[in-house]
């Protein structure tokens, strides 16, 4: 028995956990692939494997155009068509309505991911 507990040990040792995301009202949580959103409630939504590769490139990269091309590459997928890309965007888009962050198509060029801009009322 304490082999068998000192192998999981190394496994889980060896094991790659990433930390999760905060990103204004998004926490992001890799190993779960889930995003949890706190709005007027808290939403939680399970995200594809792809889909999460794309929101964690658009994260590190808030504010900078990324290409199709430049998200692919990311994916490591090499045979995939751009327009897959524009299917998980699609997909993202979807399921975080309710963040206060947004993936906006800059046309013919990519994508870049901005803060919504908040209405003031006015008085």
């Amino acid at each position: 028995i304490q082999e068998l507990l000192n192998r999981i040990e190394l496994r889980l040792g060896q094991a790659h956990v990433e930390a999760p995301i905060k990103k204004g009202n998004l926490l992001l949580d890799p190993g779960l692939m889930i995003a949890t959103i706190q709005a007027r409630s808290t939403h939680t939504v399970r995200i594809s494997a792809l889909g999460l590769k794309i929101l964690q490139a658009m994260l590190r990269n808030e504010g900078r155009l990324l290409t199709r091309e430049q998200l692919l590459d990311g994916l490591g997928n090499k045979e995939g068509s751009d327009r897959s890309i524009d299917l998980h965007v699609f997909r993202l888009r979807g399921l975080l309505k309710q963040w206060d962050h947004s993936i906006e198509t800059v046309y013919g060029r990519g994508y870049m991911l901005t803060e919504k801009k908040t209405r003031r009322k006015r008085a």
